[in-house]
């Protein structure tokens, strides 16, 4: 599905998402079924998930936080944020990374999507 997920030239790690629906309703639940038959024998557990510079939260990034988990408690299994550059959007995913693996929910694989 070229027109949801292309290889960035150069680059064999690292993608371009041109249609961000297209890849979560169609493409999505293909790699997941992927992914799920074919972990690699004797991978590794996840390793550190955190903020390595031990930074003290803005408040918009702990309500979204506990707004990702509410929702993943009530069943989701992707989210959406919109928040502008420089206000933490890493760093908002690696506290919900971290909270799932406080849990032991944490799964095998993330697939991490931004624009280009």
């Amino acid at each position: 599905y070229p027109s949801a997920l292309r290889r960035r030239q150069g680059c064999p790690i690292q993608f371009d998402v041109p249609s961000g629906p297209l890849l979560w309703g169609t493409v999505f639940p293909q790699l997941t079924a992927t992914f799920a038959d074919h972990v690699a024998p004797g991978s590794q557990a996840w390793g550190a998930v955190d903020d390595k510079w031990g930074r003290v939260p803005w408040e918009h990034q702990t309500e979204t936080v506990q707004d990702m988990v509410t929702a993943s408690d009530n069943g989701q299994s992707g989210h959406f944020l919109w928040i502008p550059v420089g206000m933490g959007k890493t760093y908002i995913v690696l506290k919900y990374l971290r909270n799932l693996m406080d849990r032991s929910q944490l799964p095998p694989y993330v697939v991490y999507t931004l624009p280009s």
